[in-house]
C-alpha cells in the first residue's frame, strides 16, 4: 500500500490485495517474484486476468447488490459525495459511475 495515496485509495488497495489472497492462492503468496507490480512492471496475460478478478470482487463487495443504484437515487451523480458515502476515491467512482 503507498503510504502517500488518500486513505480511501489505501482501503481499496488493501481489500483488492485480500482478495488476491483468498482468490489467487500460492504456494508463498509473500514471494517477491509474485509481488512485483509497480511502475516497471508488465501484467502478462495471466496476471491481467487476476487483477480484472481482484477489482471486479472489490467492485461487488463495495457497491454490489444495488448499493451504488441505490446511492446514485439518494445523491444523484456527484461525484464527490458519493466517494463519500462509499469510502472510494473520486478516480474509483468515476469508473464505477460509468459501469452503470
Amino acid at each position: 500500500v503507498n503510504a502517500q495515496d488518500d486513505v480511501r485509495t489505501r482501503r481499496w488497495t488493501v481489500l483488492h490485495e485480500i482478495i488476491h489472497f483468498l482468490l489467487h492462492r500460492r504456494d508463498d503468496p509473500f514471494a517477491e517474484a509474485l509481488n512485483r507490480a509497480g511502475p516497471l512492471h508488465f501484467y502478462d496475460h495471466h496476471e491481467m486476468r487476476e487483477e480484472q478478478e481482484a477489482n471486479e470482487f472489490t467492485e461487488a463487495l463495495v457497491f454490489g447488490d444495488g448499493a451504488l443504484e441505490a446511492a446514485v437515487s439518494l445523491h444523484g451523480r456527484n461525484l464527490e459525495t458519493l466517494s463519500r458515502h462509499f469510502g472510494v476515491s473520486v478516480a474509483t467512482m468515476k469508473i464505477a459511475l460509468g459501469k452503470l
